[in-house]
């Protein structure tokens, strides 16, 4: 029988390692931790679908350490660290296959600086603004242009805040990669 609370601290370590927590001397444990904390739920349709490819993290983990998958070994939701990897494994799939691809760890960090948070390591981790930060992407509440999200753009013909994720990272990778 597998014990549930070590399951999920095994696997949030595993997945700290594939973003290489420590970085150039900083150290992101407390925002890695509030990230896997915050669940994941979206306001415009279709995000369910990004919120799959979060979870899908959680097979990837249990292949790697050979250990059965069942669905209620994890948390209910899709966390908001599971979220961010899963968009940058997709930003990473993408690019990769038109011979501009970053690495998923790169695409990683890039989303959580677009957004404000990677400024949060634990020498400057403020939690309420972290939280803030946190509302501002899951309520929408960044600019039309996508200012304060995932995929800030320098010009748009939609108010980013009613596209859906899949969207605005498309219309992101075409304005910065392939224009």
């Amino acid at each position: 029988m597998i014990n549930k609370p070590k399951l999920v601290d095994e696997y949030f370590e595993w997945l700290c390692t594939l973003v290489d927590v420590d970085q150039q001397g900083a150290s992101y444990w407390s925002l890695m931790i509030d990230l896997f904390k915050e669940p994941f739920y979206w306001t415009v349709p279709n995000d369910d679908n990004r919120a799959f490819d979060g979870m899908m993290l959680r097979e990837q983990f249990c292949d790697d350490m050979q250990i059965d998958y069942y669905l209620d070994d994890f948390p209910t939701a899709c966390t908001m660290l599971e979220l961010i990897m899963g968009i940058a494994q997709r930003c990473h799939r993408i690019t990769i296959d038109h011979g501009r691809g970053f690495l998923m760890i790169d695409w990683f960090w890039k989303i959580l600086d677009n957004c404000g948070l990677s400024k949060f390591d634990d020498k400057r981790y403020d939690s309420a603004e972290v939280s803030d930060i946190l509302c501002c992407v899951l309520e929408r509440k960044f600019s039309k242009t996508g200012e304060g999200g995932f995929f800030p753009l320098k010009k748009c013909a939609l108010d980013q805040r009613k596209v859906e994720i899949w969207y605005q990272m498309n219309t992101y990778l075409v304005e910065n990669y392939y224009s």
